[in-house]
């Protein structure tokens, strides 16, 4: 369980690493308060700086009513690289892995059923944008712990609170998890299922984001001993996920 927990670690740094360079630009600030974005094309020494403010749009600046100059990175809302990468409508696959990590145990007829020893998740979704902030399809997924292997199909909902590159979202998920699992003293078999939480989704091209999630997952088991008695638990847990959009 320790490996799965270092390598879930090592792939949620790399993907943050992976995502700290940003657009920069150049910012020049003057002396009566207002300030310019977009690109020094040209500086003469003690006299003045030339910035491009547009495609086509160029200003020259005369020193003595600068403030100073920076280098900035460019705002979301007027980013012409980031407008180019929202996808407003179609399908887009959501496909996250992490590990649950459970809340208590629960005791069924066949013995102390533990939840805490962190098990592997993953699953995927495909999702139609009906717009950028909506979106909404269906997924499936495997949960593996020791004595238990659960398959998950479910209705998938997603809300972007946002429309930046790095962007809030919620989520939930409810279906029905098939599972198998035999011991000497009987068997648990899979049930209704709900995940719902919050996120982060980091734009890197048009067509993929990088996702982080946390949630709250609440899993129905039933049990059945020798004796074919049948009961049902509950099983719940925190889920910690990270993946991509596509």
């Amino acid at each position: 369980m320790k490996i799965r927990l270092s390598f879930f670690l090592i792939f949620l740094v790399l993907s943050i690493a992976s995502f700290a360079q940003k657009d920069l630009e150049d910012v020049i600030y003057l002396k009566n308060g207002s300030f310019l974005r977009g690109t020094i094309v040209e500086v003469v020494p003690g006299k003045s700086v030339t910035i491009q403010v547009a495609e086509t749009k160029k200003l020259e600046i005369n020193l003595e009513d600068i403030e100073k100059m920076t280098r900035e990175n460019v705002p979301d809302f007027q980013n012409p690289k980031y407008e180019g990468k929202i996808r407003k409508r179609g399908l887009q696959d959501v496909t996250e892995l992490g590990i649950m990590v459970g809340i208590s145990e629960y005791r069924t007829d066949n013995g102390w059923f533990s939840n805490a020893e962190n098990p592997f998740t993953i699953f995927t979704a495909v999702d139609y944008i009906f717009n950028y902030n909506f979106c909404t399809g269906a997924g499936m997924g495997y949960d593996k712990w020791d004595t238990l292997s659960l398959m998950p199909f479910f209705v998938d909902l997603r809300v972007n609170l946002m429309k930046k590159a790095i962007t809030p979202f919620l989520f939930a998920d409810a279906g029905y998890a098939l599972g198998w699992s035999k011991t000497v003293k009987g068997s648990d078999k899979g049930g209704m299922m709900f995940n719902a939480g919050v996120g982060a989704k980091l734009v890197l091209e048009k067509s993929v984001a990088l996702n982080f999630s946390l949630g709250y997952k609440l899993q129905n088991i039933r049990s059945k001993d020798k004796t074919n008695h049948i009961k049902q638990t509950d099983l719940h847990f925190i889920t910690l996920r990270a993946g991509l959009t596509f």
